[in-house]
């Protein structure tokens, strides 16, 4: 049944360590009374407590029924406990507040069991405690109390009985009974007795093991000695008894035989005839009814016959506590302390109240608002872009980024219905500037009507008819049909129209047209440049998006911006560069050309900023390049493990000693024209002046509203860009990329999509306040958000402070539901004990308690309810009545009756675990005893 390796319990006191139990070894049967005797302090209840799973071991293994407890949790061992044992108490251990059948209907109940009556009388009377079921412990004798116990533990017929000095605080005579129900029961199960009594040991134990300072010193098991047969009549038992069964049946030989053994006899002999004096010499001589000699002798295998349990499967039975039990419980619980209960219930109620108020004046919901802005505001259009925080430990914001692959992806699978357009947007602000072909743009040079014209693309998208029919637009002329066409919008052809087309031909040559109407410009050519290549965009077609600008037109009027000019702006600014109107749309192929060729990267990103100086001279180019990207025939490679190459227009002037590296190439070229030679003469210039590029003082500084950081580890190289001689763009390696999360992958500012219906629109705007994708968060782009956005953050504010004030007073209540509950689990943790001897979990304990709080939490939010509403009604009657506001600011309704509930509850639940976790970490045995 049990096997015991190297078991040790050490206690440390005082940096002194005491061995409980030092390397016990052993096996124990599968039936049998087995008696575990010692002086105090030899360990043999520390052993006891072990076996059954009420203390820890601090070393060793138990192998019950061929199964490990090495890797036991304190769970395992009270399933075990609730499947295996059966314990009895020397103190009798029963729960005061249950009736004798509620105690012994407990220990079914914990493994799942029905409890049929019969089967509880048939205890009962077996224990010889029949009529006595409903008295209470407190109604019982020591004996009676005992046998509760008994009968508790044989009521789930369990394998193994534990007996801690069971008749430590009887009587003899009831002390007896308890050791002859005992014996009984070891005939079909084992029996584990702790005593220190040692001839009951002797009288009643099939084996019997002795510790001494925490090690076995002795392990009997009893044989017995058949007595010698002389005839049917005598039998000699070890030549120092006689035995006569039948004296009226001795013939003369039976006299004859006796006497010659008396005679070989010296000393006392004493013959008896009165039964009850046999009886005594019998059980004192440890002679049993059959004439039997018991001995004790060292025990081996073949006392024990061992089960082979290998091909056993051992499960153990996980207690489950009845609500009736645990409320129960949980009653008596509050009866203990009425006064302490009534402060607590007084307090939690004032503080859940407080709660309530603050609750009804944090009820702004930005999703709703936002829905409800959007429909009246008659937005037309789903524009979803990207932020991503930015910051430290102690200071972070929120910084537009741009959106990569993986976002479109994602949105379209969440949204799959919803048709998304996708768009590309170039690092670099005057890629997508069509202001080289508009012919009077000096009119809009310091003009309030500037924002109404377009002056360059805010992404190239894709398009389609069933874009075109789902946002209920109009195109004229056709859909781009090759890479090198274009459709334009109305908005841009009202630039056309109000300023003029022109087109600069390779000669230099400019010639300007009139627009007058958008059928007109079909055919035209819009230079643009793409990932810095320049292409000549042919327009295919003019889509009408149907902006309506009226609400804007107070723009126009020249007069210093104030707050509702400024936000009217911002608004302006967001509809026309975040929604369809200022799109150019391409083919798809050339979209996707130029997404998957995109290696410009800004150099103001996720709220930083790169700067290039040298010595007074600062420059701030736009955009940097990856190095894994670039043309190499462009650049000079210093071949010094470097990650920065800094472009020539940056050191071409910078002076060493009387000339400069542009000198060098002014002197030399031949042709200023020829590309190739100009390349050449400016990579033998670099080469000339390498080492006074490396120790030049340039430095590249990433900086932030944080912090300012030169990022230059050392120049590897330079850059040569012949096409752009006002840039200073630079290259930079995937080490300095990667380094400082510079960025390199989004290519869009939005995703576009048509209006949806009010379902959709109200998920993907709880999408984008709750999608909290990494570091990162998708946000709407409307007209509306702008101001939208400021009211959110103001009242967010506001909404913190109440939060804070409500949690506040939730921490408070919790505080008083923790003490209660903590000084009710002081007040029960020997019946905590008990439960857990008996097989209960800590989950079982937990219901106990939390079913204690939850009954307080109803009283607390039924009390609460009825205050917060008299107190809202009261204030807004106040209000109303005194400052003459038509406004009811508190309303307290069917949410904050639910919030208060939700509320009570979690606080219950909180306040129940803390203390009943600490409770649940305690060893069975030490909350029994009531140790700390």
């Amino acid at each position: 049944m049990l096997q015991i390796k190297h078991l040790s319990k050490i206690y440390k006191s005082k940096n002194v360590e005491v061995h409980a139990l030092n390397d016990i070894n052993l096996e124990i049967q599968d039936k049998g009374m087995v008696f575990i005797l010692g002086k105090s302090g030899s360990g043999k209840s520390t052993l006891l407590n072990v076996l059954g799973g009420l203390d820890q071991f601090s070393e060793g293994e138990i192998i019950i029924c061929g199964k490990s407890s090495q890797n036991f949790k304190q769970s395992d061992f009270d399933s075990y406990r609730n499947t295996f044992i059966g314990f009895i108490f020397q103190e009798y251990n029963v729960m005061d507040n249950f009736t004798v059948k509620e105690n012994i209907e407990l220990a079914l109940q914990l493994q799942g069991k029905k409890v049929e009556q019969n089967v509880i009388q048939n205890i009962l009377e077996e224990v010889d405690l029949q009529g006595l079921e409903d008295r209470k412990p407190n109604e019982l004798s020591g004996g009676q109390l005992q046998r509760v116990a008994i009968a508790r533990a044989l009521i789930k017929n369990p394998e193994i009985i534990m007996a801690d000095e069971p008749t430590g605080a009887l009587d003899s005579h009831t002390g007896k009974q308890v050791f002859d129900t005992l014996k009984k029961l070891s005939q079909n199960k084992l029996v584990l007795i702790v005593s220190h009594d040692k001839e009951f040991a002797k009288y009643y134990a099939d084996r019997i093991i002795e510790l001494a300072d925490g090690k076995i010193i002795s392990d009997t098991s009893k044989e017995s000695i058949a007595p010698q047969k002389v005839n049917n009549s005598i039998s000699i038992l070890e030549n120092e008894f006689i035995n006569i069964e039948n004296s009226k049946q001795l013939t003369d030989e039976d006299i004859h035989e006796i006497v010659n053994r008396l005679k070989r006899h010296d000393g006392e002999t004493i013959i008896s005839f009165n039964q009850n004096t046999n009886k005594e010499i019998k059980k004192t001589n440890h002679i049993d009814d059959y004439g039997n000699l018991e001995v004790f002798h060292k025990t081996t295998k073949k006392h024990l016959n061992m089960k082979d349990y290998a091909s056993k499967t051992i499960s153990f039975i996980k207690s489950k506590l009845p609500f009736k039990s645990s409320m129960k419980i949980a009653l008596s619980n509050l009866k203990l302390k009425p006064f302490r209960l009534f402060i607590t219930i007084m307090l939690s109620v004032s503080s859940f109240t407080l709660f309530g108020f603050t609750n009804t004046l944090s009820q702004y919901n930005k999703e709703t608002a936002t829905f409800h802005s959007m429909k009246d505001s008659q937005v037309n259009y789903i524009s979803i872009g990207k932020t991503e925080k930015i910051g430290t430990e102690n200071y972070t914001y929120e910084a537009p980024t741009k959106l990569k692959k993986e976002d479109y992806q994602n949105l379209q699978k969440k949204y799959p219905t919803l048709h998304f357009t996708n768009t590309f947007a170039s690092n670099v602000s005057t890629s997508l500037d069509v202001t080289q072909h508009i012919d009077k743009i000096a009119k809009l040079s310091g003009n309030n009507e500037q924002m109404f014209y377009q002056t360059s693309f805010s992404a190239l998208a894709q398009i389609d008819n069933e874009m075109i029919k789902a946002n209920q637009f109009t195109l004229k002329g056709h859909l781009p049909q090759n890479d090198t066409e274009i459709v334009i919008t109305e908005f841009l052809a009202n630039t056309f129209k109000q300023l003029g087309y022109q087109i600069t031909d390779a000669k230099g040559n400019t010639n300007q047209n009139n627009i007058q109407s958008s059928e007109d410009l079909i055919g035209r050519i819009l230079k643009l440049t793409i990932n810095d290549k320049e292409i000549n965009f042919r327009i295919s077609g003019v889509l009408d998006t149907h902006i309506d600008l009226s609400r804007y037109e107070s723009l126009k009027e020249d007069k210093e911006q104030n707050f509702s000019q400024y936000y009217l702006s911002t608004e302006l600014q967001t509809l026309l560069y975040n929604s369809y109107h200022c799109l150019g749309y391409v083919s798809d192929s050339r979209l996707q050309d130029a997404i998957d060729n995109y290696n410009v990267y800004v150099t103001q990103t996720n709220g930083r900023y790169m700067d290039i100086n040298y010595e007074d001279n600062y420059y701030n180019p736009e955009s940097f390049y990856r190095y894994d990207d670039m043309n190499k025939d462009q650049l000079i490679d210093f071949n010094n493990g470097g990650s920065f190459y800094v472009n020539y227009q940056t050191i071409k002037n910078i002076r060493f000693g009387n000339t400069t590296i542009q000198d060098y190439v002014n002197q030399n070229i031949n042709d200023s024209s020829n590309e190739k030679e100009m390349m050449r003469i400016i990579k033998e210039a670099v080469k000339k002046y390498e080492s006074q590029i490396v120790n030049s003082k340039i430095k590249l500084s990433i900086s932030s509203d944080i912090y300012l950081e030169n990022i230059i580890d050392k120049i590897a190289g330079v850059y040569i860009d012949l096409s752009h001689e006002e840039s200073h763009s630079f290259v930079l390696k995937d080490t300095l990329i990667q380094k400082y999360n510079l960025k390199t992958d989004g290519y869009s500012e939005c995703l576009i999509a048509p209006m949806v219906d009010d379902e959709m629109l109200k998920d993907i705007i709880s999408y984008t306040y709750n999608d909290n994708i990494d570091q990162s968060s998708y946000i709407l782009n409307n007209q509306v958000m702008p101001m939208l956005s400021s009211v959110n953050s103001v009242i967010s504010t506001l909404e913190n402070v109440f939060f804070y004030i409500g949690i506040g007073f939730a921490v408070f209540a919790s505080i008083m539901f923790c003490n209660f509950i903590a000084t009710s689990i002081a007040n029960k943790k020997r019946e905590i004990g008990i439960l857990r001897a008996v097989g209960a979990r800590g989950i079982d304990v937990l219901k106990i308690f939390l079913n204690e709080s939850l009954m307080i939490a109803v009283i607390n939010w039924i009390l609460s309810v009825i205050v917060c509403f008299a107190g809202v009604t009261f204030i807004n009657q106040y209000i109303r009545n005194e400052f003459g506001v038509l406004v009811t600011i508190l309303n307290f309704g069917l949410l904050q009756i639910v919030l208060l509930l939700i509320i009570s509850i979690a606080v219950a639940c909180i306040a129940s675990a803390i203390p009943v976790y600490k409770i649940s970490k305690k060893k069975p045995i030490d909350a029994i005893k009531n140790r700390k």
